[in-house]
């Protein structure tokens, strides 16, 4: 029980590096403007709040149900690694589910589409910009799914469908409930598989 909580701390603190890591992006990039900048990635101007939960919920729960199928379908597993065993064991951890789910749908999206996203899109074109966004979110993931290029090209479609998804809303709200609502359903799946 005790390591349980041990995991569960070293996973937020990670992600608490993420959300420090994009803070001090912003702030050497929109200096003197750091909070306004933060404050407008999770504002919901152009949608109502209800229609981003909404838009995130329902792309994230997509996004889950196609992983689900392409993992059946194409046979394919998780590698047996270090990662894959940490997350194996968290989707049992009292709290872990959660953890796994909300931390990386908050950090993973504040830094890779708030943060790498939202600094570039006034110097780099959008068609350059999200892809080049999404490979980077792969290769952060290849340590967890490495042996796995089918797992790799679906998280990058993945990371460019967050970063799509946020260029389009002008918020972080939708791309962190899918993120959310992604990493949940498939920790629930591995729950039940193990």
């Amino acid at each position: 029980m005790q390591r349980d909580w041990k995991l569960i701390g070293m996973l937020w603190q990670g992600f608490v590096i993420m959300a420090l890591a994009g803070i001090l992006m912003v702030f050497f990039m929109q200096w003197g403007n750091t909070v306004p900048f933060i404050v407008r990635l999770f504002q919901t101007d152009a949608y109502k709040t209800s229609t981003l939960v909404l838009i995130g919920a329902s792309s994230g729960l997509i996004m889950a149900l196609t992983a689900l199928g392409l993992i059946k379908f194409a046979r394919i597993t998780l590698p047996e690694n270090e990662m894959t065993d940490i997350l194996f064991r968290l989707v049992h951890v009292r709290g872990g589910l959660l953890t796994m789910s909300l931390g990386a749908g908050i950090a993973e999206e504040f830094l890779f589409r708030g943060v790498l996203v939202g600094l570039f899109l006034g110097f780099m074109p959008v068609g350059v910009l999200l892809p080049l966004n999404a490979l980077l979110f792969m290769l952060v993931h290849i340590p967890q799914y490495k042996g796995r290029p089918l797992l790799h090209v679906f998280i990058f479609f993945i990371g460019l469908f967050l970063a799509y998804l946020f260029y389009i809303t002008g918020s972080l709200v939708a791309p962190i409930i899918a993120h959310f609502t992604y990493n949940y359903v498939i920790g629930l799946s591995m729950r039940k598989s193990s």
